[in-house]
C-alpha cells in the first residue's frame, strides 16, 4: 500500500511491476503511480495487480519476508506498523468487495460451462 493513494476502494498490493493495456482491454481500477491495476478484455476475462484474496496472517507472512525491502523504500510506502494498521482497518472491506465481484463472476463462468457441457462430445 503506497502513501498518497486515491481513496477508492482498498486492497493490498505488494510490488512495483505494472503494464500497459492491451487494445481491446478496459481499466477498471488504478492509482497515481500505477494507473493500470485492474482490467477486462470481453466480458469473463479478468487481470488484477493486487489481492482481494489476501488474509492479515499472509500480510504478516509478507512484511517479515520483505522487511529489509520496505526500509529500503523509506517514506514512499507505509511503515509496517501502518501496513497493519491499514489491514486491521480495510481487510474486511476488501474482502466484501472481492465477493462481491468474484460471485457473480464465478456464477457466469459456472453457467457458461454448463450450457457448452450439454454440447460436449462425451468420450
Amino acid at each position: 500500500m503506497r502513501k498518497g493513494r486515491d481513496r477508492g476502494f482498498p486492497v493490498f498490493q505488494w510490488h512495483e511491476d505494472t503494464f500497459d493495456l492491451p487494445e481491446e482491454a478496459v481499466c477498471l481500477a488504478g492509482s497515481g503511480t500505477y494507473p493500470n491495476q485492474a482490467m477486462r478484455i470481453g466480458s469473463l476475462n479478468y487481470g488484477f495487480q493486487f489481492h482481494f484474496e489476501i488474509t492479515k496472517e499472509m500480510i504478516v507472512s509478507w512484511l517479515k519476508s520483505g522487511s529489509e525491502e520496505i526500509k529500503a523504500m523509506g517514506d514512499t510506502v507505509f511503515s509496517m506498523d501502518e501496513i497493519l494498521r491499514e489491514t486491521d482497518r480495510c481487510l474486511n472491506e476488501a474482502h466484501t468487495l472481492g465477493a462481491l465481484f468474484f460471485m457473480p463472476y464465478l456464477k457466469s463462468i459456472t453457467k457458461m460451462f454448463k450450457s457448452h457441457q450439454d454440447k460436449m462430445p462425451l468420450g
